[in-house]
């Protein structure tokens, strides 16, 4: 069994290149369906360092099937290029809605989204709580993982460039759509 032992740890996931389709049950999409009810998103410091669940399938992929050395037990798959910020995100998102929004400090929109009847999203509410009150007023300190070992075995991981404003176009037409036809959860 020597060397074909692998733990993977797999980071962040979120909606595929090819159509944006992400679990709408997770905080950030129902934190982005939001955005037509409470006319704003909340404000914060963050990189987006999500990884298309479909790269991260390929990744998988790609270091089960590997020949790889006893010493590369661990691979992180994740995005470990955050080129792009949540500030990234709700420029391009301006540009995408019909409806103008604006950026807010999370404890206005933790206001808003409380004062809400039934969204779904209130449901995350202790949730977003407790993480955006980390985040009001400054960066929260990341722990940086390596993706060495599987930038070695996969071209997925190795050549993908971070999240960019096509796949948050993808992501937020398709969360549009979902929001439209009540299929928030």
């Amino acid at each position: 069994m020597e060397g074909r032992i692998k733990i993977v740890r797999v980071g962040q996931l979120t909606g595929d290149t090819k159509n944006g389709i992400w679990n709408m049950s997770e905080a950030w999409p129902l934190m982005l369906s939001t955005v037509r009810e409470l006319k704003c998103l909340p404000k914060i410091e963050q990189e987006l360092d999500w990884l298309p669940f479909d790269i991260a399938a390929k990744a998988v992929v790609d270091i089960s099937l590997a020949d790889t050395e006893p010493r590369d037990l661990v691979y992180h798959v994740l995005n470990s290029r955050g080129k792009s910020s949540w500030n990234d995100l709700l420029r391009w998102a301006q540009e995408f809605e019909a409806e103008k929004f604006e950026a807010v400090e999370p404890s206005v929109w933790l206001k808003k989204l409380e004062a809400t009847k039934d969204h779904p999203a209130k449901r995350l509410l202790w949730l977003w709580e407790e993480a955006l009150q980390t985040l009001e007023g400054g960066k929260v300190k990341r722990v940086a993982f390596s993706v060495e070992n599987g930038a070695k075995v996969s071209e997925a991981l190795k050549y993908f460039q971070g999240v960019d404003k096509e796949l948050v176009r993808k992501i937020w037409l398709w969360i549009e759509e979902k929001t439209a036809q009540g299929k928030i959860f």
